[in-house]
Protein backbone atom coordinates (compact mmCIF):
# COMPACT_ATOMS: atom_id res chain seq x y z
CA UNK A 1 0.00 0.00 0.00
CA UNK A 2 1.27 3.46 -0.86
CA UNK A 3 1.53 6.18 1.75
CA UNK A 4 2.38 8.77 -0.90
CA UNK A 5 5.85 9.19 0.63
CA UNK A 6 7.71 9.34 -2.68
CA UNK A 7 5.36 11.95 -4.10
CA UNK A 8 5.49 14.01 -0.90
CA UNK A 9 9.30 14.04 -1.00
CA UNK A 10 9.28 15.18 -4.62
CA UNK A 11 6.68 17.87 -4.00
CA UNK A 12 8.08 19.11 -0.72
CA UNK A 13 5.58 17.49 1.61
CA UNK A 14 2.43 18.91 -0.01
CA UNK A 15 -0.70 16.99 0.96
CA UNK A 16 -4.30 17.07 -0.06
CA UNK A 17 -5.90 19.13 2.71
CA UNK A 18 -9.19 17.28 3.03
CA UNK A 19 -8.49 13.64 2.25
CA UNK A 20 -9.57 12.48 5.69
CA UNK A 21 -12.87 10.80 4.83
CA UNK A 22 -13.89 8.48 2.05
CA UNK A 23 -16.51 10.99 0.93
CA UNK A 24 -13.83 13.71 0.75
CA UNK A 25 -11.58 11.50 -1.36
CA UNK A 26 -14.38 10.63 -3.80
CA UNK A 27 -15.29 14.33 -4.00
CA UNK A 28 -11.68 15.26 -4.79
CA UNK A 29 -11.50 12.71 -7.62
CA UNK A 30 -14.78 14.02 -9.01
CA UNK A 31 -13.64 17.63 -8.70
CA UNK A 32 -10.43 16.80 -10.55
CA UNK A 33 -12.30 15.11 -13.40
CA UNK A 34 -14.93 17.85 -13.70
CA UNK A 35 -12.27 20.59 -13.71
CA UNK A 36 -10.18 18.89 -16.39
CA UNK A 37 -13.23 18.15 -18.57
CA UNK A 38 -14.18 21.84 -18.36
CA UNK A 39 -10.63 22.87 -19.33
CA UNK A 40 -9.84 24.26 -15.88
CA UNK A 41 -6.87 23.54 -13.66
CA UNK A 42 -8.07 21.84 -10.46
CA UNK A 43 -7.08 22.92 -6.97
CA UNK A 44 -3.44 21.94 -6.32
CA UNK A 45 -4.28 19.71 -3.35
CA UNK A 46 -6.92 17.87 -5.39
CA UNK A 47 -4.49 17.45 -8.28
CA UNK A 48 -1.77 16.10 -5.99
CA UNK A 49 -4.14 13.58 -4.46
CA UNK A 50 -5.41 12.23 -7.79
CA UNK A 51 -2.09 12.21 -9.63
CA UNK A 52 -0.18 10.93 -6.59
CA UNK A 53 -2.52 7.94 -6.38
CA UNK A 54 -2.14 7.25 -10.09
CA UNK A 55 1.63 7.47 -9.92
CA UNK A 56 1.82 5.20 -6.88
CA UNK A 57 -0.43 2.68 -8.65
CA UNK A 58 1.80 2.74 -11.74
CA UNK A 59 4.97 2.35 -9.65
CA UNK A 60 3.73 -0.15 -7.07
CA UNK A 61 0.70 -1.84 -8.60
CA UNK A 62 -2.19 -2.97 -6.45
CA UNK A 63 -5.77 -1.78 -6.51
CA UNK A 64 -5.98 1.94 -7.30
CA UNK A 65 -9.21 2.64 -5.43
CA UNK A 66 -8.51 0.38 -2.46
CA UNK A 67 -4.76 0.78 -1.92
CA UNK A 68 -3.93 4.25 -3.18
CA UNK A 69 -7.04 6.45 -3.17
CA UNK A 70 -8.72 4.48 -0.36
CA UNK A 71 -12.20 5.05 -1.77
CA UNK A 72 -13.52 1.47 -1.57
CA UNK A 73 -16.22 0.88 0.98
CA UNK A 74 -15.92 -1.61 3.78
CA UNK A 75 -16.51 -5.21 2.88
CA UNK A 76 -20.21 -5.81 2.36
CA UNK A 77 -20.98 -2.11 1.86
CA UNK A 78 -23.37 -1.26 -0.95
CA UNK A 79 -22.23 2.37 -0.97
CA UNK A 80 -20.00 2.45 -4.05
CA UNK A 81 -17.87 5.36 -5.20
CA UNK A 82 -20.43 5.99 -7.96
CA UNK A 83 -23.26 6.16 -5.43
CA UNK A 84 -21.27 8.54 -3.24
CA UNK A 85 -20.50 10.74 -6.27
CA UNK A 86 -24.17 10.86 -7.30
CA UNK A 87 -25.08 11.93 -3.76
CA UNK A 88 -22.40 14.62 -3.79
CA UNK A 89 -23.55 15.89 -7.19
CA UNK A 90 -27.15 15.88 -5.99
CA UNK A 91 -26.24 17.91 -2.92
CA UNK A 92 -24.20 20.27 -5.07
CA UNK A 93 -27.05 20.73 -7.55
CA UNK A 94 -29.49 21.46 -4.73
CA UNK A 95 -27.16 24.08 -3.27
CA UNK A 96 -26.52 25.59 -6.72
CA UNK A 97 -30.24 25.69 -7.52
CA UNK A 98 -30.88 27.55 -4.29
CA UNK A 99 -28.08 30.04 -4.95
CA UNK A 100 -28.62 30.51 -8.71
CA UNK A 101 -32.39 30.38 -8.90
CA UNK A 102 -32.48 26.93 -10.43
CA UNK A 103 -29.71 27.27 -13.04
CA UNK A 104 -27.60 24.13 -12.82
CA UNK A 105 -24.72 23.21 -15.13
CA UNK A 106 -24.58 19.95 -17.01
CA UNK A 107 -22.47 17.14 -15.59
CA UNK A 108 -20.59 14.92 -18.04
CA UNK A 109 -20.93 11.17 -17.63
CA UNK A 110 -19.51 8.22 -19.51
CA UNK A 111 -23.02 7.61 -20.89
CA UNK A 112 -22.76 10.98 -22.70
CA UNK A 113 -19.83 9.65 -24.73
CA UNK A 114 -21.87 6.77 -26.19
Amino acid sequence: MSDGGELQRILGGARAPRASSREDRVAMIGEYVEARLAGRVPDRGVELFVLGGLRAWLNEGGNLTRDHWRTCGRQGSNLTEATLWRRLIGASRSATATQDGGKIGEVYSSKDAS
